[in-house]
């Protein structure tokens, strides 16, 4: 793979959160050709490697910092330490999905307030704090930069339960608060840094080809049928499509977009 090629974040640095995962792998990847020094922010070093190998990329040019954001009474500390040794960004991706074990569970019948309460705090929280965080380091050092959320379409609109017809998939009970919460957040930020320079944006992401979080299995054909009659586009989204968002909403071709929601959903929330 060829290293660099363009300049659209030329003399940026990005940091990924969830950055080997099924979008932010193709996020790091993006920002990396497009001239960005990239620290990604992920919990396995195996998954780094590969990734590494993968994409033909040397380790020295991007990389790697050990971070859970779940372990939220640590939180601060772990992400000062990686901001001291590493320097402040300039653009800040959160792409994490950060789903506990009962995740599957938290739909209307099985769920219970522990179950709650966990996704919460590993999903919900975390993005907040780590935002406000980075967001206040920006700030003090008088960095024009660019915070942006990997949300969703259920964070805008209740789920359609037909959808999950024929299939083993269940409603979310969970899922949408979680979106909800941090797109108003984001808009929160946004105005109180506006004068500050500093941009919050929303991805509002819809249905990505690829596995089902929680579990190791793809979308079936049967919801993919039932999802596709509501995109406009025929087709589920990659994490190109996605990648390609926050790309534009990092650079300097956004810097008058703030406080906004991009959908890249293929048209699901036009009709």
């Amino acid at each position: 793979m060829q290293k660099k090629v363009t300049q659209r974040l030329f003399n940026k640095k990005s940091y990924i959160l969830g950055g080997l995962g099924l979008i932010g792998s193709s996020i790091s990847k993006k920002f990396f050709e497009n001239g960005s020094s990239i620290i990604i922010l992920d919990k396995d070093k195996n998954n780094f490697n590969n990734f590494l190998a993968k994409n033909k990329i040397k380790s020295r040019d991007i990389v790697f910092a050990k971070f859970d954001c779940t372990n939220l009474k640590n939180i601060e500390k772990n992400l000062n330490k990686i901001v001291i040794k590493n320097g402040c960004p300039d653009i800040f991706i959160n792409a994490a999905y950060p789903f506990s074990k009962n995740w599957s569970k938290n739909n209307f019948n099985q769920i219970k307030f522990s179950y709650y309460n966990d996704e919460i705090s590993n999903q919900l929280n975390s993005s907040i704090w780590i935002s406000h965080i980075l967001a206040k380091k920006m700030s003090e050092k008088k960095i024009k930069g660019s915070i942006i959320q990997i949300s969703s379409i259920y964070g805008k609109k209740a789920q359609d339960l037909s959808l999950y017809k024929g299939t083993k998939m269940k409603e979310s009970f969970t899922y949408p608060i979680i979106k909800a919460g941090i797109n108003i957040f984001t808009k929160q930020l946004a105005s109180y840094y506006g004068n500050k320079n500093i941009r919050f944006n929303n991805i509002i992401a819809g249905g990505i080809e690829g596995h089902v979080a929680g579990e190791t299995k793809k979308q079936s054909n049967v919801f993919k049928k039932n999802y596709l009659n509501k995109v406009l586009i025929k087709r589920l989204g990659k994490p190109d499509d996605i990648s390609s968002a926050a790309l534009f909403l990092s650079s300097d071709e956004s810097n008058y977009i703030t406080g906004s929601d991009l959908y890249v959903d293929g048209g699901w929330s036009a009709i």
